[in-house]
């Protein structure tokens, strides 16, 4: 297989060369090369995965959290007829997304 190269970045595979504008450029890769691979030093390099730093569960919380003005209005509320809508509502996100 050959990769088509602009600068670092691979932006096609393919069997045969074919003409190409003078930025660009073909090297040989192997099969399973794709375009998300980079070069690195001159050789065809694929991404690295992702790792997971342990926050996905605050980044799923984020859009299940109610609105900040509602939460006032929670906490108000809560204050003054002695409720705990606050504290249940975010349990309940806190509970649906838990912290590894």
């Amino acid at each position: 297989m050959r990769a088509l190269i602009h600068n670092t970045r691979i932006v096609q595979i393919v069997a045969e060369d074919f003409p190409v504008h003078e930025d660009l450029h073909f090297i040989d890769c192997t099969d399973d090369c794709t375009t998300d691979w980079t070069l690195v030093d001159g050789v065809p390099t694929a991404p690295t995965p992702k790792v997971d730093d342990g926050k996905d569960y605050a980044r799923q919380r984020v859009g299940h959290y109610p609105r900040i003005e509602d939460q006032l209005d929670m906490i108000y509320h809560d204050q003054v007829d002695g409720t705990t809508i606050f504290k249940d509502a975010i349990k309940a996100v806190k509970d649906a997304n838990p912290k590894p």
